[in-house]
C-alpha cells in the first residue's frame, strides 16, 4: 500500500522516542539458560497493543463528532442570504466527505501495519531457525509513525516502531523470553540529504530492521 502513513503518525506522535530514548532492545524476560540454537520457529502472531488500539479508537471518535458538526451546518447552514446560506453547506459537505475518507484512511492504515508488520517478520526469520525445540512469536506492535516526506525536507524528523515480543515454548506454552524492541531513524538533517538517507522506501526499512532485531534475540544476542 502506497501510502505516508501521515495519519497515522499524528496518532502516535505523543509516543515517538527521541535519539536519547531507551535502548533499541530491552529484556523484560531475557533467554538467558535457553539453547537458542534449539529453536526451531512454528508460529508467528502479530496484533496491535490494546494502548495502540484506544489510540486509533480515539482519533476515530473525533472524526466522527466532527462529522456530526458538520452535518449540523448541512443540515441549518448559517448565512444572511440564501446564496450564503447555500455556499457554507456545500464547505459543510465537503468537509464530511473528506472527514470520512481521512476515516476511511486511518481503519486501512492500521490493518496494513499488522499485516505488513507479520510479512516483514516471516520473511526476515524464514529458514532461520529448525531446531528440536517448537517455539512461538507473539509480537504486540505498541506505535508506529512516519514523518511525511514534506516534513522531512523541512525540518527533518523520525520514523519509529516500538513493539513488545513474547518467545514461548510450542507445547508447554511457558515463556521463554520477552523482549521491548525499538527501531528509530532519525532524520535530523533535513533538506534534501536528509531525504536521500531516508531511503526510497523507510516503512519497508523500518519493518526490516524491527524483523533484524528480533531475529537477533532469538538468535542468542541479547542474553544476560
Amino acid at each position: 500500500m502506497k501510502k505516508s502513513f501521515r495519519i497515522i503518525s499524528i496518532i502516535v506522535t505523543a509516543v515517538v522516542l527521541t535519539a536519547c530514548g531507551p535502548k533499541a532492545v530491552q529484556p523484560i524476560q531475557s533467554l538467558s539458560g535457553i539453547e537458542t540454537r534449539e529453536f526451531n520457529l512454528t508460529n508467528v502472531n502479530v496484533e496491535l497493543s490494546p494502548e495502540f488500539i484506544a489510540r486509533i479508537e480515539q482519533q476515530v471518535s473525533k472524526e466522527e463528532d466532527y462529522i456530526a458538526s458538520q452535518k449540523e451546518r448541512v443540515a441549518n447552514p448559517s448565512g444572511r442570504t440564501s446564496l450564503r446560506r447555500k455556499q457554507n453547506a456545500e464547505i459543510a459537505q465537503k468537509r464530511v466527505e473528506e472527514t470520512e475518507n481521512r476515516i476511511t484512511s486511518i481503519k486501512e492504515e492500521t490493518a496494513a501495519i499488522e499485516t505488513d508488520v507479520r510479512a516483514g517478520i516471516q520473511e526476515e526469520l524464514a529458514n532461520k531457525f529448525s531446531g528440536s525445540r517448537n517455539i512461538n512469536l507473539d509480537v504486540s506492535v505498541n506505535s508506529f509513525a512516519m514523518t511525511n516526506g514534506g516534513a522531512v525536507v523541512l525540518i527533518g524528523g523520525s520514523d519509529s516502531m516500538t513493539g513488545l515480543i513474547k518467545i514461548t515454548d510450542n507445547q508447554s506454552n511457558d515463556l521463554l523470553g520477552e523482549y521491548h524492541i525499538t527501531d528509530l531513524d532519525t532524520n535530523a538533517a533535513g533538506g534534501l540529504l536528509g531525504l536521500m538517507v531516508r531511503g526510497g522506501d523507510p516503512r519497508g526499512d523500518m519493518i526490516r530492521q524491527f524483523s533484524e532485531k528480533i531475529s537477533d534475540v532469538l538468535s542468542g544476542k541479547y542474553i544476560d
